[in-house]
């Protein structure tokens, strides 16, 4: 009875391995650095702390163009923006606010202290007829820190600004910007 439990113990159906542990090992150690000669992602330019970024936005009626910095806060900066959350939430309890404005303000009080640079239509995100603008700039932002802190992998290439809609009224949407529409 006990050779008939080492004959279901053995596997033999699975077979022997083909390579040893150390051939293993030496075959992932030179994909790996294939891999990392090939992509080279340390000179992603969102693995520095200021990141520059062009930036376009579509919706129904225009497109919004323009050139960006960020620079991703530390963390007194990251406290001011907390400061500033509250002021735009006018001090009221987070339960008492819709979702979405929240997710507005949050976006405007972060972009008010990251970027270091603006087009002059965002000047002042507050005063902007489309929240998913505010929010898609917020976006990119936050795509950029994220892959600064290490949080994100740098592999992907850097994505332009997702756009609200496509204009289906016929005419071409009027272009406000610093910068060519794409």
């Amino acid at each position: 009875m006990s050779s008939a439990l080492d004959e279901r113990l053995r596997m033999g159906h699975l077979g022997e391995p083909e390579e040893s542990t150390e051939e293993i090992k030496q075959r992932l150690e030179k994909r790996r650095a294939a891999e990392a000669e090939k992509g080279a992602p340390e000179k992603d330019p969102r693995l520095q702390r200021r990141y520059p970024f062009e930036f376009s936005y579509r919706n129904e009626v225009r497109t919004w163009t323009g050139t960006f910095v960020n620079v991703a806060p530390k963390i007194s900066g990251l406290q001011k923006i907390e400061a500033l959350l509250a002021e735009l939430n006018e001090h009221q309890p987070i339960e008492s606010m819709g979702n979405f404005m929240l997710s507005v303000n949050r976006a405007i009080a972060h972009l008010t202290y990251s970027l270091e640079r603006r087009p002059d239509w965002a000047k002042d995100l507050r005063e902007l007829d489309d929240p998913y603008l505010v929010l898609a700039i917020y976006q990119e932002v936050l795509d950029h820190e994220a892959i600064f802190r290490g949080l994100e992998s740098p592999k992907r290439p850097s994505q332009k600004a997702p756009q609200a809609g496509s204009d289906t009224s016929g005419s071409a949407p009027e272009v406000v910007g610093d910068g060519p529409a794409p």
